[in-house]
C-alpha cells in the first residue's frame, strides 16, 4: 500500500493512519454505554411520537408516551387510523325483475359498512314491513333481501333498498314488472 501511495505522490512517501475515532463518526452523546442502535431507535421514536401528535392535532410534549409494542423481527407502528370505518355501499345492487303473477320473487342486494348498516325497503317510496307474503331478511355475508311469496298485480312497481349507518347512506333501486305472455315458437 505504501508503494502504491508513493508512486501517486510522487517520491513523498505518506503512512496510512486510522482516523481518530474510529471508522465511525459518532456524535458525542454516544458513548460506550449507549450502542448506536439504542440512539437510532430513539430519534424513532420521538419522531414517530412527533408525527402521531402532529396527525392528532396536539401540540409537542403534551403526550405522555408508552412503550412500544414488540413483534419479533418486525419494526412496525400505528398511527391510529382506523382504515375499516367506511360508509355503506353496495357490492352487488337490485336488478329490474320480470315476473309471473302467482309466483314468488326474491329482491337481493349485498352491502360493504363498517360499523354495519341498517336497511329498509320501499315500494314506490312507501316503507315496507315483513308480512304474511312479504319477508325481509339479511344474511351473514351483508345480503339484503326482499321476498314477495305470492306476487299479485298490486305488487308490482319500483322498490329501494336503503342502507344506512353513522358515516352515510346509499340506495339501489329495482323494478317489479309482469311478465307478458309466452310466445310460441315457429315449428
Amino acid at each position: 500500500m505504501e508503494t502504491l501511495l508513493g508512486e501517486a505522490t510522487g517520491s513523498r512517501k505518506r503512512k496510512w493512519s486510522p482516523p481518530s475515532g474510529g471508522l465511525f463518526h459518532l456524535p458525542r452523546r454516544h458513548t460506550l454505554e449507549e450502542p448506536l442502535e439504542l440512539g437510532l431507535r430513539r430519534r424513532v421514536r420521538a419522531s414517530v411520537a412527533h408525527i402521531s401528535r402532529l396527525l392528532k392535532g396536539r401540540p409537542e410534549g403534551l403526550e405522555k408516551e408508552s412503550p412500544p409494542r414488540k413483534k419479533a423481527g418486525l419494526a412496525s407502528f400505528r398511527l391510529g387510523l382506523k382504515s375499516k370505518d367506511r360508509a355503506p355501499s353496495f357490492l352487488r345492487e337490485l336488478s329490474d325483475e320480470t315476473v309471473v303473477l302467482g309466483q314468488s320473487v326474491t329482491l337481493a342486494c349485498q352491502v360493504s359498512a363498517q360499523p354495519a348498516a341498517q336497511a329498509t325497503w320501499s315500494k314506490d317510496g312507501t316503507p315496507l314491513e315483513s308480512s304474511s307474503r312479504l319477508l325481509i331478511s339479511s344474511t351473514l355475508k351483508n345480503f339484503q333481501l326482499l321476498t314477495i311469496l305470492v306476487v299479485n298485480a298490486d305488487d308490482l312497481g319500483v322498490y329501494t333498498c336503503s342502507v344506512r349507518n353513522t358515516l352515510g347512506t346509499a340506495a339501489t333501486t329495482a323494478v317489479l314488472r309482469k311478465a307478458g305472455p309466452r310466445r310460441r315458437g315457429r315449428g
